[in-house]
């Protein structure tokens, strides 16, 4: 009998989703990364739709997971909740059916 090895995505921490939310919105807003405040709502900094596509596919690629753009932004709040719930988007998305 063949055994079959699954190989999960290693974990992120919601740390370093919002260090990369921050250099990510930096860069996109031409901002320095500490004028982005993690406590601070999406809507204060102004994204425009396609910056707002390019943070998205960016996150998508990185963290391997499928995430609605308009939902993201619309429920985001701060950078830290936004970071906080891909955490468990991403886990739930990983799981392994039992």
């Amino acid at each position: 009998m063949r055994s079959v090895v699954v190989r999960l995505p290693a974990p992120i921490g919601a740390a370093e989703i919002e260090v990369w939310l921050v250099g990510r919105l930096a860069e996109l807003l031409e901002f320095e990364p500490d004028e982005i405040e993690l406590d601070a709502p999406f809507i204060r900094y102004g994204l425009e739709s396609l910056q707002a596509a390019e943070l998205v596919a960016g996150l998508e690629e990185w963290l391997d997971i499928s995430i609605p753009a308009l939902d993201f932004l619309g429920a985001s709040g701060t950078i830290a909740e936004a970071a906080r719930r891909l955490v468990e988007e991403r886990e739930r998305q990983h799981r392994r059916p039992a």
